[in-house]
Formats: structure tokens, sequence, C-alpha cells
């Protein structure tokens, strides 16, 4: 996801979307199921943010496929980093009640597994003061 990031920052964002779907792909072929949510979270953030048609669409299903594959694997701290994605997603679709029950679980979750970062991250989407 890194070097998604590193591609994004150089102006690369196509060439990001490459290397997430290579990453979704081989983490499938190779059986990493507990790196697989990360894999999906973030070609389903690039997605979302590129938003041609159809990409919020497939962002969301990623985002069923990394949930369900985080409840399987017993990872909360992937259904956590879930979050942040979700509530991006339910902003830019207008569903506001979506978006503030994705933000309020994943601050409890955040909040319950101790992931500072994240619970900050939303913490500050959500307006509460300190975050």
């Amino acid at each position: 996801m890194l070097l998604a990031e590193g591609l994004i920052a150089a102006g690369e964002p196509e060439r990001a979307l490459a290397e997430s779907e290579l990453a979704v792909r081989l983490a499938d072929e190779r059986g990493l199921r507990v790196f697989a949510p990360t894999a999906r979270n973030a070609l389903a953030a690039l997605l979302i943010e590129r938003g041609r048609p159809g990409d919020a669409g497939r962002g969301e299903a990623l985002l069923d496929e990394a949930e369900a594959i985080a409840h399987e694997t017993g990872s909360e701290s992937a259904l956590a980093r879930l979050a942040p994605t979700r509530v991006k997603l339910w902003e830019l679709r207008g569903e506001r009640e979506r978006r503030e029950r994705a933000l309020s679980e994943g601050l409890e979750l955040a909040r319950r597994i101790d992931a500072r970062s994240l619970q900050e991250k939303l913490e500050a989407e959500a307006g509460v003061p300190g975050g």
C-alpha cells in the first residue's frame, strides 16, 4: 500500500491502481488471507478517490469482500482500517446516515483495539474535540 501511496505522490495514479490490482490478485492466488483485506481496502480507496463511473460500486464490493475476509481471519485491525474508506464512500454518495454509522463503528473498534492513529483520524473526521 505504501507503493500505491508513493505512486500517487509521484503523480502516477493509474500505475498506483495497477499495482493495487496486482496486490489483490497476488493475495488471492497465494492464499494470503491475512493480507487480502488490506490490499482490497487500498484498491477500494483508490477507486473511490478516482471517481469514474463504476468505481464507487467496485470500491464498495471490494470493501465488502475485505470485511468478510477480516471477519473470517479474526482481524479486528483490518476491520478498523476499512472505516475511513467506507466513510469516504458514503460521503461521496451523500449517504449521511451510513457515513455516520461507519464513522461511529470504526471509531468504537479503533478505541477497543487501541489503534491510536486510526482513532485520531476518525475523531478528526467526526469533529471530536482533541481528535
